[in-house]
């Protein structure tokens, strides 16, 4: 049967998408055995580094631990580590201190042909160019601490048989490769190797001696303990104890336990028994302390700009003790050897610092936490200069912000018939003294301290005109230093018709004086400063007074 023109265009069609579909998945194979070449290429490069590492490690191996460091000189083995260590030895750094060979022949700068050298070898394998380099520092294992070999501590600890020395061998084995970070691949092989000499083995041990002779327990302390350790002896070895403080018990094994209940020091023997029945006895102390006790006030005031000092005392445990602390803010400063808190207060909050006293034993500590308080500085609101009749009764109010909001007020130059209240601040009354009053009035708050009080002055004018009163000299002065001056005093005796007063002046400047003769102040003021000045005058029935500020500039 004949194809229609149609079907004849349809089979067209289908051959072009054919061929499309064909391209595609062509391509798709190609890229798929390009990453897989990829991806064989680079676990043949991963098995070779590896390869490389453990050779490495089998010829280290098959040394004695002390001639890892033989031919090494200090410059080449610290070198290795300061001098562009690769990111991924970071960690291994860490852990370590360089060690070299310390013998006075070996230059510093040897190393390159130490069996263990220092210096980074290059081979080519299988078209692809490896750089392997060796590591070496020393490390210490601390027995009973959990932790893996780390950098010796210092100081050691006193018990030398609990810390295990080591080399750490680290081989680092680097290529370049597309699919590793930076275009560079690594492989890292490590190992422990014993720093300590080669065992000689004596099966003539000696009799066990007893090593320790004392032991301090805490009182009312759970979950402490202590082993009897001993020298040479068969092992295991038996102990017992002719009397234990009041709490404590002891296993054959040595180990002493419990919960004492009794402060003191006992007196007496330990006995240990190796294998072969050899023996050996000695004294022994059993010391019975309390705990440390960390005492410290518990809310701590200051205000802003106020030195602060907070000083912990602690009882108990054995001391020097070693202290510590949390939560302190940033610009206070901790002593480490007597706990004391110090700085400046520079900053509106509240803090809960936590300090920490840990014995002489390293065994107890305590800690307390104490709340610490940083208030605005008081400051009182200026009052207005003001005036009244004489007889007038007279009410003040005056206020005050800042610190901790509880005040005591008290004032000083309030004319006679008048008074404060401490409670309030409050001044009212009836003057009975006519003149010119300074008044400086104070409030201070529960705080106390540099930042808890505050001041602030006016001048209170209790006027009259048919009594005695000072009319001469009339409100503050000002003088330069050095400068004459002549104030006459004056008053209204004579309007009145009363008999001259007599005049008491106190605290003019240095250089000031009252010329009674002349009634005037007179002199050269030669000291910069404010000078509250009162002036006081009587006759046989009346007084008068007046109070200014002379200010010497």
């Amino acid at each position: 049967m004949a194809r229609a023109a149609d079907e004849e265009g349809s089979t067209l069609v289908e051959l072009i998408v054919s061929m499309v579909v064909l391209t595609v998945a062509m391509a798709g194979f190609a890229s798929f055995f390009v990453n897989s070449y990829r991806a064989v290429y680079q676990q043949r490069d991963q098995r070779e580094a590896a390869q490389l590492a453990n050779t490495a490690m089998e010829q280290i191996r098959a040394l004695k631990g002390s001639s890892l460091i033989v031919g090494r000189g200090e410059d080449a083995s610290t070198n290795q580590w300061t001098n562009n260590l690769p990111a991924v030895m970071e960690p291994y750094y860490k852990t370590i201190t360089p060690v070299w060979q310390t013998d006075p022949v070996i230059a510093k700068t040897a190393g390159a042909d130490a069996a263990l050298s220092t210096a980074t070898q290059q081979m080519t394998v299988n078209g692809t160019l490896y750089q392997r380099s060796t590591y070496l520092g020393g490390c210490e294992i601390y027995v009973g601490k959990g932790e893996g070999c780390v950098k010796p501590v210092s100081p050691a600890p006193v018990d030398s048989t609990s810390v295990l020395k080591f080399f750490r061998v680290v081989v680092l084995v680097t290529w370049k490769g597309t699919n590793c970070a930076d275009n560079l691949c690594t492989h890292i092989a490590s190992t422990l190797v014993s720093r300590a000499p080669e065992p000689i083995f004596d099966i003539k041990r000696p009799s066990p001696v007893v090593k320790a002779t004392s032991a301090t327990f805490y009182k009312g302390v759970a979950g402490q303990s202590f082993q009897l350790t001993a020298t040479g002896g068969q092992l295991p070895n038996t102990w017992t104890a002719s009397t234990l403080p009041a709490g404590l018990s002891m296993t054959t094994a040595g180990v002493v336990s419990g919960t004492p209940t009794t402060v003191g020091t006992t007196t007496g023997t330990v006995t240990v028994t190796d294998k072969l029945g050899r023996t050996d006895t000695a004294s022994f102390t059993w010391i019975v302390i309390l705990p440390p006790t960390v005492t410290v006030a518990a809310t701590v005031k200051n205000h802003i700009g106020e030195t602060v000092s907070v000083k912990p005392t602690v009882s108990g445990g054995a001391s020097p003790y070693a202290w510590a602390v949390t939560d302190l803010p940033a610009n206070w400063t901790f002593n480490t050897d007597t706990g004391e808190i110090t700085g400046t207060a520079t900053t509106l909050g509240t803090w809960t610092p936590g300090i920490t006293a840990t014995d002489t034993n390293a065994m107890a500590s305590a800690t307390v936490r104490y709340t610490h308080i940083v208030y605005p500085v008081v400051s009182v609101a200026a009052v207005a200069d003001r005036s009244i009749n004489l007889t007038s009764s007279i009410t003040v109010t005056n206020s005050a912000s800042g610190g901790d909001g509880t005040y005591t007020w008290s004032a000083t130059g309030v004319p006679t018939g008048t008074s404060m209240a401490a409670s309030t601040g409050t001044i009212s009354g009836t003057p009975v003294v006519p003149g010119r009053y300074i008044i400086t009035v104070t409030a201070t708050d529960a705080t106390g301290g540099t930042g808890g009080t505050a001041s602030t002055s006016f001048a209170l004018t209790v006027a009259t005109s048919t009594q005695l009163n000072i009319t001469s000299p009339t409100g503050d002065l000002s003088t330069p230093s050095g400068q004459s001056v002549s104030v006459p005093i004056q008053s209204n005796a004579d309007l009145l018709g009363l008999v001259g007063p007599t005049y008491t002046v106190t605290g003019l400047p240095p250089g000031v004086k009252y010329n009674s003769g002349q009634g005037i102040l007179t002199g050269k003021p030669t000291t910069p400063g404010t000078y509250p000045v009162t002036i006081v005058a009587k006759n046989l029935t009346q007084q008068s007074t007046y109070t200014f500020i002379w200010t010497v500039t």
